[in-house]
């Protein structure tokens, strides 16, 4: 407050008000309450976001809720395919089992009938070692035999025999039917079944074990031929010394017999190794397929996974979308609460602000004599004037002359302020530039501007600065003068008058 008293405090007692008898007792009962309705809007407001969060929240839930249940279908489908993934690599390893089990019998079967093989092969090749003793000479000579030797015929009978169905030069069909015809067996019949091609004769002997082997020789050939070497009881020795040539033929014959003997072991043995291959075989597709059945189970299991953790990310992200609303939710009733709580709080606000409204003149008419004597009032008065106006604390300044007005301008608005005043206009003398600080100080401390302006020059700063909330007013003169109001407004009233002296002044307080 200033010292000379021109301030009055916002808190000041409604008795020491000098002009409160001349304004009438303050109305009674309590003020009205426009922060109320202020309050019911804020409320209103927070519970219709409350609302909207509780809406968003049921949704987010719903999204949360769908998004388990859809992970747990994902993971559901998942664990089918997971158990369907291991159901076909297990059934591909006991396909690849079933396989290489089925290519060890095909193995122990080859290895069986290579060793039985190996067998015939001394009589393969001793037969071929029979037929090169065997030459064409010695096969022309017996051609013009009348009549063999004896087991010569035989010999060549055997050959026939072994020969039939084979060689294009024997008639009958197979061993057995020629056999049973003695006119077919008879030496002239040999020797024009035979001995007609001799060439062709050899190339049929030489081909022979290959063509045994490959099955294409009858069967009753060797059944036959086998009867007669055990009914004639041929020896190779016995016709050696009676003709090469049929000693030759003898021992390809008794081979032959010896090599259909082997291959009557093979043969069966090669039987089971093209199952076993095909067994095998069969294997092998079977564990291709279960390979590629594992395959495609295990892709889809990736792709399940896939659908699973998308599904368990949506369902976090909807659990998380429900947790923020349900935390905006709870800071919405929060809100709610503490605006509710405050109504007590702003009701006793309210009623301060109606005293505050009810003493408002005074304050405005004390800042109003504080700028009309800013320019003649004690050197302590303005200083406390400068303190009690927001400069509190600040050192002290000069204590009189045009430094003293520029020291205390100074703490009230800043150069630039000042610098915009006389850009403006506005009057430029010291103690004009004092008095616009001090009422733009009451202005801002919440004061309503009252001036009054001793030498009639503000006129145009006031209508200037103050034309969009002050009151305009006309300046009046006389020695007495009286005080004029212009046009209500909300900042209160402003004053002009020409004469400063303390009398006018009070007479002008008096009439506000």
């Amino acid at each position: 407050m200033l010292a000379s008293g021109f301030l009055v405090s916002r808190g000041q007692d409604p008795a020491a008000d000098p002009l409160a008898e001349e304004r009438g007792p303050a109305p009674e009962g309590p003020p009205d309450a426009p922060g109320s309705h202020a309050e019911r809007m804020v409320a209103g407001v927070l519970e219709a976001a409350a609302s909207a969060l509780e809406a968003r929240l049921a949704e987010a839930r719903t999204a949360a809720e769908a998004g388990k249940a859809a992970a747990a279908a994902q993971a559901k489908d998942a664990e089918g395919d997971m158990r369907a993934a291991a159901d076909a690599r297990a059934q591909a390893a006991a396909e690849a089992a079933k396989a290489a089990a089925a290519r060890a019998r095909v193995e122990a079967r080859k290895a069986e009938a290579e060793a039985a093989l190996r067998e015939a092969e001394p009589a393969v090749a001793s037969a071929t070692a029979a037929l090169d003793t065997v030459t064409k000479p010695a096969l022309t000579e017996c051609r013009t035999m009348q009549q063999p030797p004896p087991g010569v015929d035989d010999v060549f009978a055997v050959v026939a025999v072994l020969l039939a169905g084979v060689f294009p030069g024997v008639p009958a069909s197979h061993g057995e039917a020629l056999a049973a015809d003695a006119e077919s067996l008879s030496w002239p019949s040999l020797k024009r079944s035979l001995l007609r091609d001799i060439a062709r004769l050899f190339a049929a002997l030489r081909e022979f074990p290959d063509r045994l082997d490959a099955g294409e020789v009858p069967k009753p050939n060797v059944r036959a031929a086998r009867s007669l070497v055990e009914r004639a009881g041929v020896d190779p020795a016995v016709v050696a010394g009676r003709n090469r040539a049929a000693a030759g033929l003898c021992e390809w014959a008794l081979n032959i017999l010896e090599l259909d003997r082997v291959l009557s072991v093979v043969r069966p043995i090669r039987a089971q190794v093209a199952e076993a291959e095909a067994e095998a075989d069969a294997a092998d597709a079977e564990v291709k397929a279960a390979e590629a059945a594992a395959e495609a189970a295990t892709a889809t299991l990736a792709k399940a996974d896939g659908r699973l953790g998308e599904a368990n990310a949506a369902a976090a992200a909807a659990a998380a979308a429900a947790a923020d609303c349900q935390g905006q939710l709870d800071l919405s009733r929060r809100l709610v609460q503490a605006v509710g709580s405050e109504e007590s709080r702003w009701a006793e606000e309210l009623r301060g602000c109606a005293e505050i409204e009810r003493t408002l003149p005074v304050r405005a008419a004390a800042a109003a004599a504080a700028a009309a004597f800013g320019g003649g009032m004690l050197e302590g008065d303005r200083a406390a004037l400068c303190v009690d106006l927001g400069s509190a604390g600040q050192a002290a300044g000069p204590a009189s002359g045009d430094d003293a007005v520029r020291w205390c301008t100074s703490l009230l608005a800043e150069d630039a302020r000042v610098s915009e005043w006389r850009a403006a206009g506005l009057p430029a003398d010291d103690h004009s530039a004092f008095a616009a600080a001090a009422v733009a100080a009451c202005v801002e401390a919440g004061q309503c501007p009252v001036l009054v302006d001793p030498a009639g020059s503000g006129a145009g700063w006031l209508r200037q600065w103050l034309a969009a909330s002050a009151r305009e007013s006309a300046a009046e003169g006389g020695d007495a003068p009286a005080l004029t109001e212009a046009d209500a407004g909300d900042d209160g009233i402003a004053v002009l008058s020409r004469d400063g002296g303390h009398e006018a002044v009070v007479k002008g307080l008096r009439r506000l």
